[in-house]
């Protein structure tokens, strides 16, 4: 992965709040939506790929 594409991936999702974020999270693609981040938890050692639809208006536990 290019230094220009890990740069936009970072400030794109820098801001997002989750709820918790666990070590090692990694977002992979631009195009990943999140709705009601408040909501979600991100355990240890996840990967969020390409075109993920995550919706945490009932809360979402992934990991």
């Amino acid at each position: 992965m290019s230094l220009y594409k890990k740069l936009a991936i970072f400030f794109k999702y820098r801001k997002k709040t989750f709820k918790a974020l666990g070590k090692n999270v990694q977002f992979k693609e631009l195009d990943s939506k999140f709705l009601h981040t408040e909501n979600i938890v991100l355990d240890n050692h996840c990967k969020i790929l390409g075109k993920a639809y995550i919706d945490g208006s009932g809360g979402i536990h992934i990991g």
